[in-house]
């Protein structure tokens, strides 16, 4: 606003109420404002979707087709001396087969 219209508006308070009233958010303002949080927020979250997905499949081993690879399994066998579960890997237990 040049100085001559804030010296105007000064002494003319039609001009202070006219700047006032576009001062003031209006609901489609609001609204508008709203919608547009709104659509970056959700942009965010689809990015860092993106990113941990890509992130995960990255992080996961491959098989020679390049397909995700299965967790090799692991077979238990139950001690007939102490009842534990084990792998067949030797334990500090006395007297246990494996």
């Amino acid at each position: 606003m040049p100085a001559e219209q804030r010296a105007a508006s000064f002494f003319e308070p039609s001009l202070v109420e006219e700047s006032a009233r576009t001062m003031f958010l209006s609901l489609p303002k609001l609204i508008g404002l709203a919608a547009v949080v709104w659509l970056v927020w959700m942009a965010f979250r689809f990015f860092e979707a993106r990113q941990r997905a890509a992130a995960d499949a990255a992080n996961q081993p491959k098989d020679d087709d390049g397909k995700a690879a299965e967790p090799p399994s692991l077979d238990l066998e139950e001690c007939d001396v102490c009842g534990a579960w084990v792998s067949g890997t030797p334990c500090e237990r006395k007297n246990c087969p494996y």
